[in-house]
């Protein structure tokens, strides 16, 4: 059998809990509480059980032992007021008080040993949220200069690209003005476009003039690959 003041909870755990339930006469019914006053004591106390007791019973000990000071006394009292109103005992509940919200003697070790636990869960759970807080301002602060270094790039790029082709309008403007006076423009053109082309293929050594494999016996065009330069 359950002690009076234990209260078995949700989860099958057992909670001492002491609640002060103030109340006054009812002036209006001020003849129903002259009729039952003797028996209103008995019935608030029973009444004000009967509340705390499915309170308890609907919610788990760790929800009972952190929110119960704050909510159980209004609970009490709207619900203990409910249960009086068919007695007509002549009386209002004012406030609910409660003072004792523990478990018991013999189980308060285990319980601090599941808090302790809990509070260091909760201390990682911290920890964890912090650090996924860090990683994603991280991410977002390498996303943002990745994105402004693309579009730096980008807006170079288009300015390489404009410049290259506002040169290549402005050469084709000139050419259209000269071919008219010189219709060999455009082989000169092409000639010096070669000529560009031959020297950089001369400096890699991908060409080369065929004067120095003149022999005796005529040309002479086995090479070997070029040498790396020399850095």
């Amino acid at each position: 059998m359950i002690p009076r003041g234990q209260f078995l909870t949700g989860d099958h755990n057992l909670v001492n809990v002491q609640a002060k339930i103030d109340y006054a006469v009812d002036e209006s019914n001020l003849v129903d509480f002259v009729e039952q006053q003797d028996r209103v004591e008995g019935v608030v106390s029973r009444a004000a059980e009967a509340v705390l007791a499915e309170w308890i019973a609907s919610r788990k000990v760790d929800e009972i032992l952190i929110r119960g000071q704050a909510d159980l006394p209004m609970h009490v009292v709207q619900h203990t007021q409910e249960r009086i109103e068919d007695y007509h005992l002549g009386i209002r509940i004012h406030h609910a008080n409660v003072s004792h919200l523990l478990p018991p003697p013999q189980l308060k070790a285990d319980f601090d040993d599941v808090t302790r636990a809990q509070t260091a869960i909760h201390t990682v759970e911290n920890e964890a949220w912090q650090r996924r807080v860090e990683i994603l301002r991280d991410a977002d602060q390498k996303s943002f200069q990745i994105q402004k270094q693309a579009e730096a790039y980008k807006t170079e790029r288009l300015r390489l690209a404009q410049a290259d082709a506002d040169r290549f309008n402005k050469r084709l403007q000139i050419y259209h003005e000269l071919r008219r006076d010189n219709p060999n423009y455009l082989a000169a053109i092409w000639w010096e476009e070669m000529g560009k082309l031959f020297g950089r293929m001369k400096e890699t050594g991908r060409i080369d003039l065929l004067d120095n494999h003149l022999g005796a016996d005529g040309l002479d065009i086995t090479t070997f690959p070029p040498m790396p330069r020399k850095k």
